[in-house]
């Protein structure tokens, strides 16, 4: 049962992540679906300075032309370096943003408290590991002198009893 998956912990360390990731993804979906219906309604096309999505942070926004701002039922949320476009979060999406922002908390949590779990796990195994970690070591120089050995055509030594030592 894998916990991490591509330095992340999986979908499936904990039944509550599972869920609480589902929720995320419908939610995102839910204010992705919510904030392009907006963008495509006839009545805001002039006040869109650029059809599209842009994330500030935990907040979806629509750019905004600036003399607009007071026109668009929202919270502005940034606005552009040279004052031209403000970045709005519709009305429409708060609601669902902050149950997004509560789950994120939520998702980090448990990620936490699964990573806590497999941190506790390691240090019981302290020993066991570092005994696994020397042996390997070993083994691998073993290994590596042998495949040295090959490389070189070495020959295996004879050991003898006279401490003599034959070199041909």
């Amino acid at each position: 049962d894998q916990k991490i998956k591509n330095n992340k912990v999986s979908d499936d360390a904990s039944r509550n992540l599972r869920k609480v990731r589902k929720q995320l993804q419908i939610i995102e979906k839910e204010i992705q679906s919510k904030l392009l219906k907006f963008l495509r309604h006839p009545k805001n096309k002039e006040m869109i300075q650029e059809a599209m999505i842009v994330q500030k942070g935990e907040y979806y926004t629509i750019p905004i032309k600036a003399s607009y701002k007071n026109k668009v039922d929202g919270t502005i949320i940034d606005e552009s370096n040279k004052g031209t476009t403000v970045f709005i979060e519709p009305t429409v999406v708060s609601k669902l943003n902050e149950h997004y922002q509560l789950l994120k908390a939520e998702e980090i949590s448990e990620e936490y408290q699964i990573l806590a779990a497999l941190t506790g796990a390691i240090a019981e195994n302290e020993e066991a590991i570092d005994l696994l970690i020397e042996t390997m070591t070993v083994l691998d120089i073993i290994f590596a002198r042998a495949k040295f050995s090959r490389e070189i055509n070495g020959i295996t030594p004879k050991i003898n009893k006279s401490e003599h030592i034959v070199i041909k």
